[in-house]
């Protein structure tokens, strides 16, 4: 939902879409980027070395383009600066630099006075500097993550680290179920599930 409001909040923007067919989103991308004219797109979708990312929001206005990485949360966290780093790489590597990279956060004083008047629900911090200090070590972390993909299952224990600040994505792989009913469906199981 908070999508969906950030883009009325930039409105008159084209949805970049194909969800399942990530090429097609990627040529609609480049087909509208290659235009001139000012635009706004949602979802713009871009692959650089190997590596995909789809920005929230994007607008040209005047030759700038700008980037804005919508997040529910209601204040920046440490691991938004990593993404916003990410996505910018990729962009570049694809041919598109931001200008501005903007990380846009729910404003946690913003009252909603109705009428579909979400003007104020967003704080936009400008990434810009911190995320171009980042380009270095972001070309280290593609090339390490894909090192990982590449070779084996790495040999490291499955614990909290596999589920923060999100579930990994191999959890299923390097945890499968063995058993109908698994200890870890124990509410909160905590050292009792590792225990066991």
């Amino acid at each position: 939902m908070l999508g969906e409001v950030a883009r009325e909040l930039f409105p008159g923007g084209t949805l970049i879409e194909h969800d399942h067919q990530l090429d097609a989103a990627i040529a609609e991308t480049t087909t509208l980027l290659d235009s001139d004219e000012d635009i706004t797109l949602y979802e713009a979708t871009f692959q650089g070395d190997d590596v995909l990312n789809r920005a929230d929001i994007l607008v040209r206005e005047n030759g700038q383009l700008v980037v804005y990485e919508v997040k529910s949360a209601g204040k920046e966290k440490d691991y938004y600066l990593t993404d916003c780093a990410v996505q910018y790489w990729v962009m570049t590597k694809a041919g598109y630099q931001p200008d501005k990279f903007y990380l846009s956060h729910v404003n946690p004083d913003f009252v909603y006075p109705g009428d579909g008047n979400y003007d104020g629900l967003l704080i936009h911090v400008d990434m810009t500097d911190r995320v171009i200090a980042l380009q270095e070590e972001v070309n280290t972390w593609v090339n390490q993550c894909k090192q990982t993909l590449g070779g084996g299952t790495p040999d490291v224990e499955c614990g909290k680290h596999c589920k923060k600040p999100f579930k990994c994505g191999f959890h299923s792989h390097c945890v499968p179920v063995l058993s109908e009913y698994p200890v870890t469906l124990l509410p909160r199981g905590g050292k009792v599930v590792q225990d066991l």
